[in-house]
């Protein structure tokens, strides 16, 4: 019974989606409605600034940190941390409370990744920085992160084979979320970071 409750608050902790909620407080527009549309930090980045795309970032990677540290507490036991950070995943990217039309699940994941292993974490963040700062695309960088991931934290983490394939699963749907930018990377058409990390308050 409590590790069904603790997957049920780590989905509906993962479906609060932070760049709408903090919109609707400091009385933006909702990132819905520009840019590409997506509900997730960058977006939220590129139309306000760094200090708002932080936030944002802060706090939906807290929605897999809090929920994983409550399962490793009660239970002690790595595998299930990570499902649990799973499920935190699965309800960013299909929020029950936005019928199921979440983001893409970088910021969320990256709590994760921090929350395994913060060498794997810190890691993959400068391959996010290279990548952006040689290619200017954001969404090539967090491709790559989701790619990368699975190898670079079994480098670092002992892992079994039930969390590899968690994190496999957890790539693949990173991967389709972003079917839509490999589209228009394709068709050289995908926007570029204008200034490389934004830093502006607007």
């Amino acid at each position: 019974m409590l590790v069904c409750l603790l997957l049920v608050i780590s989905y509906l902790s993962g479906s609060i989606c932070f760049s709408i909620l903090l919109s609707s407080i400091f009385g933006f527009d909702d990132p819905r409605t520009y840019g590409s549309k997506n509900p997730g930090t960058f977006n939220a980045w590129r139309k306000y600034g760094s200090i708002f795309g932080i936030t944002v970032l802060i706090f939906d990677s807290l929605k897999s940190v809090l929920p994983m540290l409550v399962a490793l507490a009660l239970f002690n036991e790595k595998t299930f941390m990570l499902l649990v950070g799973f499920f935190a995943f699965i309800g960013h990217v299909y929020p029950v409370f936005y019928q199921f039309k979440g983001g893409k699940g970088v910021a969320t994941y990256l709590g994760i990744i921090f929350t395994l292993s913060p060498d794997a974490g810190f890691f993959l963040l400068a391959l996010w920085l290279v990548l952006a700062i040689i290619f200017k695309y954001s969404s090539l960088s967090s491709m790559a992160i989701y790619v990368a991931s699975p190898f670079v934290l079994s480098f670092f983490v002992f892992l079994s084979l039930t969390s590899i394939l968690i994190l496999i699963l957890i790539s693949a749907i990173g991967l389709i979320k972003h079917r839509d930018n490999i589209m228009r990377l394709l068709r050289h058409n995908e926007n570029k970071i204008p200034t490389l990390l934004l830093w502006s308050r607007k």
